[in-house]
């Protein structure tokens, strides 16, 4: 990004997105379901209660060895909304985009959230997911925000 003349490129991005000080952004309940134990990782299913109403499904893997680092493995768009944090997990889709795995067979904590659309978020007001995004994202500008920036409130 090219930084303004002020140095507060930053600062206007973060205004556009309308976010708040991440220290100020605390789920509201936090549910975990045991999912397995294997040789060397725990799968849990993790719902995060958002602040604006919303459950954020998640996959939390964490290793037996682990080393200290947590990271949130954001899945891709690809206009695939049948797949959210399954494919980084390796549970579905494309294996070579299984990185979140691959993180935790590394040693780190790794949280695989649902955004909004996707998986288990998918909105099914109409038999088109796209179109579905589509309208979320015009009712969300019409409202004077944006749909990156609920997935990056909710991330």
């Amino acid at each position: 990004m090219v930084q303004a003349e002020d140095g507060s490129a930053r600062l206007k991005l973060v205004d556009l997105l309308a976010i708040p000080k991440p220290s100020t952004i605390h789920p509201t309940a936090v549910r975990r379901q045991h999912l397995r134990l294997n040789n060397s990782t725990r799968w849990d299913h993790i719902e995060l209660d958002t602040p604006d109403g919303d459950t954020i499904p998640c996959i939390l893997i964490t290793p037996h060895k682990y080393s200290g680092v947590d990271v949130i493995a954001v899945h891709q768009h690809a206009g695939m909304f049948a797949l959210g944090k399954s494919e980084p997990a390796g549970l579905a889709g494309d294996p070579s985009l299984a990185y979140g795995l691959a993180l935790a067979h590394a040693g780190a904590r790794v949280v695989l959230p649902d955004l909004l659309g996707f998986e288990e978020r998918q909105r099914q007001w109409s038999d088109d997911p796209g179109a579905d995004e589509r309208l979320d994202a015009l009712f969300r500008v019409a409202n004077g925000s944006s749909l990156q920036a609920k997935h990056t409130r909710d991330i």
